[in-house]
């Protein structure tokens, strides 16, 4: 089974491998996001890290071993590729679309890692803690849409290429928040199956159409 997921390793790295502890660091990200002052700055400025040069949730070989059980896949929102890559690479069949797909080699994103925050044990609002910021900040503003890490082809597409791909199974990984594409890409599915994975009804993923339309129409 492949093992190259660095953004799993990189995700351990930061808070352990336990449920708890996942949970801990959730809740680390939440407080931080509604101004709740504590001394996580570091973690903030790593998952803030990760979901630009990656994704915006962590795959691992459990969830990889249930897409590729229901391949083929066809991913609306795929970002940069980088769960497209580990279904194909565990076997799995899948087809990606977004709006903006990737374009930049992953090799080509900037250095700055994980590892450098973390080694240098930033505990407190320091201004070398501050430079981190501006340079992630720089980051998120250079580094999007098109300007991404390209893991996997994406193609330029949105909901409305659901229909193309009839015989697949719909797959959806943190669609945006308060916006439509979540509900158009069901209304334009006709299968039966459909895989989601992000936050739960009252979280930051599809909009108030999108959880109305599972309340009725899916189990």
């Amino acid at each position: 089974m492949p093992t190259n997921n660095p953004y799993l390793r990189n995700f351990i790295h930061i808070c352990g491998n336990t449920k708890s502890s996942w949970r801990r660091f959730h809740d680390t990200i939440a407080l931080n996001s509604i101004g709740t002052p504590n001394n996580s700055i570091t973690q903030i400025m790593a998952r803030d890290l990760l979901t630009i040069k990656y994704a915006w949730a962590v795959p691992n070989n459990s969830v990889l071993r249930l897409l590729v059980k229901h391949s083929p896949l066809v991913e609306i929102g795929a970002g940069t590729g980088y769960w497209a890559k580990l279904i194909t690479d565990y076997g799995g069949k899948i087809i990606a679309y977004d709006l903006f797909p990737p374009r930049i080699p992953p090799k080509d994103f900037p250095k700055l890692s994980v590892q450098s925050i973390y080694l240098d044990e930033i505990k407190e609002e320091t201004s070398k803690s501050f430079e981190y910021i501006k340079e992630i900040d720089k980051i998120k503003d250079e580094y999007r849409n098109e300007n991404r890490p390209r893991y996997h082809y994406v193609w330029s597409g949105g909901p409305e290429c659901i229909t193309s791909h009839p015989k697949h199974t719909l797959f959806l990984c943190w669609p945006p928040y308060d916006e439509s594409m979540a509900a158009m890409c069901l209304k334009y599915y006709k299968g039966d199956t459909f895989i989601y994975i992000g936050e739960g009804d009252g979280g930051c993923c599809g909009d108030n159409k999108f959880w109305k339309t599972i309340e009725v129409n899916w189990e």
